[in-house]
């Protein structure tokens, strides 16, 4: 359902809100960190520190910060600050003329489930997802998620998805 970038943008964001307050990370020991190319992952944060959402520092003390609390991020501030907010306007078959007066086959059941999506995207906090909200405490003690194609979760992977279905169970059926 999250692209790559998305995917990526949210680790990052995770990790970095995971850390003492005022501290920056390179993009290349974040990258080493989460398993994500270097330059791949240094455009993305790149375009949140754009968008507000790290502060950017050079010199010897620089890297990638957080630039406003971690309560005051959702996640669907993330995913639209690297893919922007007209992903989730689109028909899901592709139409351009899909609305509510020209409707596709799925028009109406993706809309209620879209809009349970954005929901569920808006609300969720990144303090949510990084130890200070409802997933606990015991985040900060796990490792960073670190989540990749093609190969087995590890047991805090696990732990992560499993506080995360948690918070997101109340919006499922």
């Amino acid at each position: 359902m999250l692209t790559a970038t998305e995917e990526y943008a949210l680790r990052a964001m995770i990790s970095i809100a995971t850390r003492p307050e005022g501290g920056y990370v390179l993009a290349r020991e974040l990258s080493q960190e989460l398993s994500i190319p270097q330059l791949y992952l240094s455009k993305i944060l790149q375009t949140l520190a754009r968008r507000g959402l790290l502060d950017s520092q050079r010199g010897r003390r620089g890297g990638f910060g957080m630039a406003k609390p971690a309560k005051d991020i959702s996640v669907l501030d993330i995913l639209s600050a690297v893919n922007g907010s007209e992903r989730f306007k689109r028909c899901i078959l592709g139409f351009q003329a899909c609305c509510d007066e020209n409707p596709c086959p799925l028009h109406h059941v993706w809309k209620a489930e879209k809009d349970r999506i954005l929901e569920v995207f808006s609300s969720t906090r990144l303090s949510d997802l990084s130890g200070n909200g409802p997933l606990g405490p015991d985040m900060k003690s796990s490792p960073p998620l670190q989540v990749q194609r093609n190969r087995r979760a590890r047991p805090h992977d696990l732990l992560f998805l499993t506080k995360l279905k948690n918070v997101l169970s109340p919006y499922s059926c």
